[in-house]
């Protein structure tokens, strides 16, 4: 559900633009939940619930929930002159955590991968909350639940943030949402609870720093409770009188749980939710895997979506290509998923595996009748040049190690008959291993015994089958994937599957590996390079894993 943070800073209005009132006490509560491209916040709405807990316990309250970067320097203004004048205050921030060059931010629910030099521009800076704190020695707590998830970051950004230099007289608390909004409902907000005890005894991960004296009673045992049944009734009938996204708003951040809190979201539900956001929410209610993601993201990409990388993270690019794919499709394009359409994708993605797997083997079938042909007229000859011209078309031909055989029995004949000059000139050569020493070596021995030899070896580096910086950028990547054993012996028995020989399946890619990955890239008309590329691994995997 979208939540604009300039659009409670007016449902707010009369907070912010209230008369100073110099011995307010405040609660400043921002509460981040639905990210866009980052995961949900888990117990958020227990964070939101602490409004009802400070308004009874005196406190007046500011609520931002789901804020995003669209802050205006007026509005902030507005928002730090309130928490100045407070006598005593109270922020809690919920969400997305982070930490770059040691300093804290809370995420906007707008933020991306975000890294060390865009975080300003994407981020409220805890630091700023810390500073106001810090002119109310005695008087100020500020609270961090911090979300624990995983999140795409970007360089210079962690997630997590712990603060040090805190202010004399100020209290930071850390935790969940869970164990911040049960400290200061059921501890910290109690008339007559001594909070220190409370600290003391508080469960592992929770955690208070900065100034914390023996025995601290924020709420006094003769504060006067609000009755908040009447207030809730009352606001109720306004919130229905005006029948608007704002005021039902309004209401529930005051009424959270009281009981016209559930007509006032379905009503919320009818007024405001898009058809993106009901979609969004259909998605987290799935509670996907990351392991689910990548099949997802495996089954995109194979269809001819590209989800620019197999991580299991859905960002923009992900978004993209679920958006695309469902308009190509002709349904609603939102971006998200809903479990109907995961099982659509993951036919369509096994129809296409199969389709796929059938053309590579009708080319692989032809492919290999060719390869015959040519063997019986160049290498089952036996000369020489037949079997170089062989090789030259067949490098991993069914007839290549034969090929290779011969090759090396005739050259062992012609390294007997050499003399010693050409034979060390041959040797310098070989181990070389590049064009100009085989072209230095015919130079010098043009009719040498090797130089059938030679010619076929500068053939075959003039005229490679891939360019060698493909072949280099193709090991690269394959080393980027960091396929494990597991996924190493999937893809040997896929290509045995394929009635290619990758040698034995144990996860160790050998020669004969190489060769049959090789022969799958040429039958799937992938670029040849040997090496397991994304796009080789998505083709390869997706036909193992849709089986």
């Amino acid at each position: 559900m979208k939540r604009i943070l300039t659009a409670f800073l007016i449902a707010t209005g009369a907070l912010l633009s209230a008369p100073a009132v110099w011995a307010e006490e405040v609660a400043l509560i921002i509460s981040n939940e639905y990210y866009r491209q980052q995961p949900r916040v888990p117990n958020a709405r227990t964070i939101v619930n602490l409004g009802n807990n400070f308004r009874q316990a005196g406190f007046s309250v500011i609520q931002l929930n789901n804020t995003e970067s669209n802050f205006s320097d007026s509005d902030a203004a507005k928002l730090l002159q309130r928490l100045k004048r407070a006598s005593r205050l109270v922020v809690v921030l919920n969400g997305h955590i982070v930490r770059s060059h040691g300093a804290g931010w809370l995420l906007n629910t707008d933020a991306g991968k975000v890294n060390s030099l865009t975080l300003g521009r994407q981020a409220l800076p805890i630091q700023a909350f810390l500073a106001i704190a810090s002119g109310k020695q005695g008087a100020a707590v500020v609270a961090l639940a911090q979300s624990g998830r995983e999140l795409a970051l970007g360089f210079g950004v962690a997630a997590g943030f712990t603060p040090t230099g805190i202010a004399q007289g100020v209290t930071v608390l850390t935790g969940d949402s869970q164990q911040i909004s049960s400290f200061i409902a059921g501890e910290m907000l109690v008339p007559g609870r001594d909070m220190a005890q409370a600290i003391r005894n508080a469960p592992e991960g929770f955690t208070a720093l900065g100034y914390l004296p023996r025995t601290r009673v924020f709420v006094p045992r003769n504060a006067v409770v609000v009755d908040q049944n009447a207030l809730a009734l009352s606001a109720w009938r306004d919130a229905q009188a005006a029948n608007t996204i704002s005021g039902y708003e309004t209401f529930l951040r005051r009424f959270p749980n009281s009981q016209y809190a559930l007509q006032a979201r379905q009503r919320l539900d009818d007024l405001q939710l898009t058809p993106q956001d009901r979609a969004r929410l259909v998605e987290e209610g799935l509670a996907l895997t990351r392991d689910q993601r990548r099949t997802i993201q495996r089954n995109l990409t194979l269809l001819g979506f590209d989800t620019y990388g197999i991580d299991g993270l859905f960002g923009g690019r992900s978004r993209t290509a679920i958006a695309n794919w469902q308009t190509s499709i002709n349904i609603a394009r939102s971006g998200y998923l809903n479990a109907n359409q995961i099982s659509r994708l993951e036919v369509a993605a096994a129809t296409r595996a199969e389709q796929l797997r059938r053309e590579a083997e009708q080319r692989r079938l032809t492919e290999e009748r060719r390869d015959r042909q040519f063997w019986q007229q160049t290498g089952a000859i036996g000369s020489e040049a037949g079997l170089h011209a062989y090789l030259q078309r067949y490098p991993d031909g069914l007839f290549s190690p034969q090929a290779s055989e011969r090759l090396a029995v005739i050259e062992r004949e012609q390294r007997r008959l050499a003399k010693a000059a050409e034979r060390q000139a041959w040797d310098a050569a070989v181990m070389a291993g590049s064009l100009a020493s085989y072209q230095q070596y015919l130079g010098e021995y043009p009719r040498g015994r090797f130089a059938d030899e030679a010619r076929a070896r500068v053939q075959n580096l003039s005229n490679p089958e891939t360019p060698r910086h493909v072949v280099e950028n193709a090991r690269v990547e394959e080393n980027s994937l960091k396929l494990n054993a597991v996924m190493r012996r999937l893809a040997e028995a896929q290509l045995k599957r394929s009635n290619l020989d990758p040698g034995q399946v144990d996860g160790q890619f050998t020669n004969d590996t190489r060769r049959a990955i090789r022969q799958y890239q040429r039958a799937n008309s992938l670029p040849v390079t040997g090496y397991i590329t994304k796009d080789t691994a998505v083709r390869l995997l997706a036909n193992a894993v849709l089986r």
